[in-house]
C-alpha cells in the first residue's frame, strides 16, 4: 500500500525512527517554535507514530538525515512491510543493523542499486535527488517517458534524477515556484517533515 500523500518533498521524506528515541509523550518539541514552518507537520507525524523526538525532548529539526534513515522514513510512511531476516549484498550493511531489513527489503524489490562497489552507504546523508529516486521507486510513480522542458534551471533534462524531479513537480510533491531545485542538496530532519 503506497499511502504518501502530496503535501511536499518534506511529508513523503518524513523523519525516522532510531533506535535510540523515544516517543514524546506530549508530541511537541522544545526546540521546534510555535511559529517554525513544519511544526505543524512535524507533531502531525510524531502523533502517527512516524518520527519521534529525542530522549532530552528535543527534535533536531536542522540535524541531517542520512541514507539509512531516509530509506527506514520512505517505506514506514508507504506501509510497505518488511522481513526481518536475512542478508543484504552490500559490503556496508551489517545484517544487525537497525536499518539492515529496509535495506534489504528495498534491495529485494529492486528500489535501490546502491554503489558500483557493492556498498549502499547508509551512514551517507542523503541528496533531494536520491530521496525522489528512492520514493518514486517505493510508490511506483509513473514517471513521464520524456522530458522536453527542464523542471528547474539546475535540473538538466538527461540526468537520472530528472524524471523523478519532474514527476513530483507536476503532482506538487515538491514546492514548484523556485528557479533551482539543488538536487545534490542534503537535507535535515526539518524539512524532510514539512
Amino acid at each position: 500500500k503506497k499511502n504518501f500523500t502530496k503535501k511536499g518533498l518534506a511529508t513523503m521524506v518524513i523523519i525516522t525512527l532510531l533506535p535510540h528515541m523515544v516517543f514524546a509523550a506530549s508530541l511537541s518539541f522544545e526546540d521546534v517554535s510555535e511559529n517554525y514552518k513544519y511544526k505543524e507537520a512535524i507533531e502531525g507525524l510524531a502523533e502517527k507514530k512516524v518520527i519521534n523526538g529525542y530522549p532530552d525532548g528535543t527534535f533536531k529539526p536542522q540535524k541531517l538525515v542520512n541514507r539509512a534513515e531516509f530509506l527506514k522514513i520512505a517505506l514506514i510512511g508507504s506501509e510497505i512491510q518488511v522481513n526481518e531476516n536475512g542478508e543484504t549484498k552490500f559490503k556496508d550493511v551489517n545484517a544487525k543493523a537497525w536499518y539492515a531489513k529496509y535495506v534489504r527489503k528495498a534491495l529485494e524489490e529492486k528500489w535501490v542499486q546502491g554503489y558500483p562497489d557493492e556498498t549502499f552507504k547508509p551512514e551517507q546523508n542523503v541528496t533531494k535527488a536520491e530521496a525522489l529516486k528512492m520514493l518514486g521507486m517505493i510508490q511506483d510513480w509513473n514517471l513521464p517517458k520524456k522530458i522536453i522542458e527542464k523542471p528547474f534551471q539546475d535540473v538538466p533534462l538527461q540526468q537520472w534524477f530528472t524524471p523523478y524531479i519532474a514527476y513530483a513537480k507536476e503532482k506538487n510533491i515538491i514546492e514548484k515556484n523556485k528557479k533551482f531545485f539543488l538536487p545534490a542538496g542534503l537535507l535535515n530532519r526539518g524539512q524532510t517533515s514539512g
